[in-house]
Order: C-alpha cells, then sequence, then structure tokens
C-alpha cells in the first residue's frame, strides 16, 4: 500500500470516528486493513464495499441536514466525502495497475517456471504461447475476446477447461496465475488425467525436458500438442515471440 493512500484511508477513519457509532465500526474495519501489508483480493473487495457504503450514508446525511444546518454540516460533510471519493479513486486506479501490468506478470511467471525445473529455452517458448493467448497481457483472468470460452494464461476451454475447474476443486485450491502454471505443469508431466494422451505426453516430455529444443521449436509443439490453437495470429506468430522472448529475458 502506498503512504498517499495509507494517509488518506487514516484521514477517513478520523472524520468516521467523529461521525456515529456506525462509522466507528467502519474505521475500526478499515484500521485492521491498513495494518495489513499485503491485501488479499477479499481485504480489497471488502474495503471497497465499506467506503462506498460510507460514501452512501455520508450523502443521505448531507440531504437530511441540509435544511436545517446547511453550513457547518455541510462543510464537513463534503469534506469527509471528498476524501472518500479520493481514496476510492486511489483504490481502484491502484488495483488497475496492479491486475495490468504485464511485465510484472510474465516475470512471476518466468520465476514460477524455473522453480518448477524448466530450462530458459522451454521457458521461452512456453511463455511465448501464454503471451499469443492472453493478447500480451499474461493476466491468468484473462477472458477469450469474441464467442469463445478460453480462460486464464492458456484459455482453457472445453474439455481442457472441465479438467482444470476439476483440478482446482480437487486439490482445494484457489483460481490463481500459480494454479493455472500448476495445472499445467501436472498435465505435461502425466501427473493429471484427464490430459494429454500417452503419445502426447511422450512428445512433449521430450521437448519440455530435454533442454535440447530451441524456443521456437518448443513454442510451436507445445501449441500443437498443448494448446491445440493456430501457429499464428493477428496479434503475433509463436515462434517468433519465443524468440524475442529468449532474448530479452535469457539470452544475456
Amino acid at each position: 500500500m502506498s503512504k498517499s493512500t495509507t494517509k488518506k484511508i487514516k484521514k477517513v477513519i478520523k472524520g468516521l470516528n467523529k461521525a456515529s457509532k456506525l462509522h466507528a465500526g467502519q474505521a475500526k474495519t478499515l484500521k485492521t486493513i491498513v495494518r495489513k501489508k499485503k491485501w488479499s483480493l477479499a481485504t480489497i473487495a471488502i474495503m471497497n464495499v465499506i467506503v462506498v457504503m460510507v460514501v452512501l450514508v455520508v450523502v443521505g446525511n448531507a440531504i437530511a441536514t441540509h435544511a436545517s444546518t446547511p453550513k457547518p454540516t455541510s462543510q464537513t460533510t463534503h469534506s469527509m466525502a471528498s476524501n472518500i471519493m479520493d481514496l476510492l479513486k486511489s483504490i481502484f486506479v491502484s488495483n488497475s495497475k496492479e491486475n495490468n501490468n504485464p511485465e510484472k506478470n510474465i516475470k512471476k511467471i518466468i520465476k514460477n517456471l524455473k522453480d518448477k525445473g524448466y530450462k530458459d529455452k522451454t521457458i521461452a517458448g512456453i511463455v511465448a504461447n501464454i503471451e499469443l493467448e492472453t493478447g500480451g497481457t499474461f493476466d491468468y483472468k484473462q477472458n477469450e475476446v469474441g464467442e469463445g470460452t478460453g480462460y486464464g494464461l492458456f484459455q482453457y476451454s472445453n474439455e481442457m477447461k472441465d479438467s482444470y475447474e476439476d483440478y482446482v476443486k480437487d486439490k482445494n485450491k484457489n483460481d490463481s496465475m500459480e494454479t493455472q502454471l500448476d495445472f499445467m505443469d501436472e498435465v505435461v508431466k502425466g501427473k493429471w488425467e484427464p490430459g494429454l494422451s500417452n503419445m502426447d505426453k511422450t512428445i512433449l516430455k521430450g521437448e519440455l525436458f530435454s533442454g535440447k529444443a530451441e524456443p521456437e521449436r518448443v513454442a510451436e509443439s507445445f501449441n500443437s500438442i498443448f494448446e491445440k490453437g493456430e501457429l499464428e495470429t493477428d496479434y503475433g506468430n509463436r515462434r517468433d515471440l519465443a524468440t524475442k522472448i529468449y532474448g530479452k529475458y535469457f539470452n544475456d
């Protein structure tokens, strides 16, 4: 959480404590959230709900008290509402940047695959497929553009999407970048069924884990066996993307 956002939250908390018992309770919840160094999606959701509730209460109070004591009450209410709206804006802007940061996402993906034991050339080939499938967002929440049902880093759809959803339930995991990469890893290593045919697993394992195949070859094989998509789309060519990624992130 940025210092500016924390400052705005504390300002709102101060105003809430002065307002009423209801607001004081909301202030207490905000204080708890502020003390956390990392925010989960659930925490952010709670934060946003509280802020919206306070905005509605403040606006209602302003309308109700306007006739009897317009000047002092409206000035206090306006100041408090202004602080809340500034806070709300900063939270949504912050969340948007966090969820739509391709460079940050790709680095997390690369680290995850490295930790799983994949070699640099293999990672470049896999990441090239992720780039094309997500349109360069590298966002695990990416939905397929158009009428398709593809979802996530690998745009899981149909049987593979069903298998992924079963995997999430069976492993008691939440949908996330890490979970989607875990699923892919277990499928290509033959640790999760239904996944790939025995022949496809054998071929893909040879391509992915030998460490000998060039990034372009890995990108093409991964697509033909795992993704089963077009090698080239309007976004780009998987082989070319693999070359670019390898040169940028691995070929020092």
